[in-house]
Formats: C-alpha cells, structure tokens, sequence
C-alpha cells in the first residue's frame, strides 16, 4: 500500500493534473493507449511481477497512475444532468469502499473459499467486493442520516 500513497501524495504535491489540464484531451489519449500497451504486456508476461511486493509490483502501480489521469482529466459537465448524479453517488463512498474492501474480501474469501472451494480473486471477483462494499457504505449512510434527524 506504501508505494500507491507515495504516488499519490507525489501526483498532488507536483500538481501533476494540473499540469496535464492544458493538455486534457492528450493527455487522455495517451493515457487509455499506455493502459492497452501495458495491459496487453500483462498478458504476454512481458512484465516481471517480483514477489513481496505489495499488489504486484509496478505494473499495478502504472495502471492505477494512468487510470487516475483518465478520471481526473475526464470531463464530466458534458454528461447528462442525470448521469452526473449517478456518477456522484458512486463517488460518494469512494472512501468508504477503500476503507472496507479489504474487511469484506476476506471474509467472503473466509466464507467461501475455504467451506466451499470456490475459487477467488479475478476482475469478477473485484466487482462482486466494490458492490458489498458500496451497499454497506450506502446503509450506513442511511444510518448516519436518521441518527442526526433524532439527534437534532
């Protein structure tokens, strides 16, 4: 996880979207061309995974960088009114999915897994998490909402 926050804090101390703003349009281009160059690299097992590090070496570190350009700079006031709201309302636990994915993917792997022998892990895998997980953050956020109303 270490290497992710240091990009981070390094991509907003640098203003890097700032910089690439003037570029928007190419700047996307190229980022969606190097996430097919280096996806198709994946697949061939060009790219060399070293163990022990965190969630798979600078491969994952590459995409999650250019993928977080391509929503950063995408321009979303020119989406339908009703598209912005639902766009919204996914971003709107991003923390709390980031927060709870861990917690929910090993339990599923504990209930399932390990009773079961269904196999784990995988894009499908990472959808099924992402949805638990914005379901529990949308419940209590719900929560939250009806305890502030009999608090005030």
């Amino acid at each position: 996880m270490i290497p992710f926050a240091a990009c981070g804090i390094d991509l907003a101390h640098f203003k890097y979207f700032d910089n690439l703003s003037n570029y928007r349009i190419l700047s996307i281009v190229v980022s969606v061309f190097l996430l097919i160059i280096l996806s198709v690299m994946n697949m061939a097992n060009i790219i060399p995974t070293p163990e022990n590090f965190s969630y798979g070496g600078i491969f994952l570190i590459l995409m999650a960088i250019l993928l977080l350009t391509v929503a950063m700079l995408f321009s979303f006031e020119k989406f339908p009114e009703k598209t912005r709201k639902y766009f919204g309302k996914i971003c709107s636990h991003t923390l709390g999915i980031y927060c709870t994915h861990y917690l929910v993917g090993n339990t599923l792997f504990m209930l399932l897994s390990k009773k079961s022998g269904i196999v784990t892990g995988g894009f499908y895998w990472s959808i099924i998490i992402y949805l638990i997980c914005w379901i529990l953050c949308e419940f209590l956020a719900k929560i939250h909402v009806s305890l502030g109303k009999l608090v005030d």
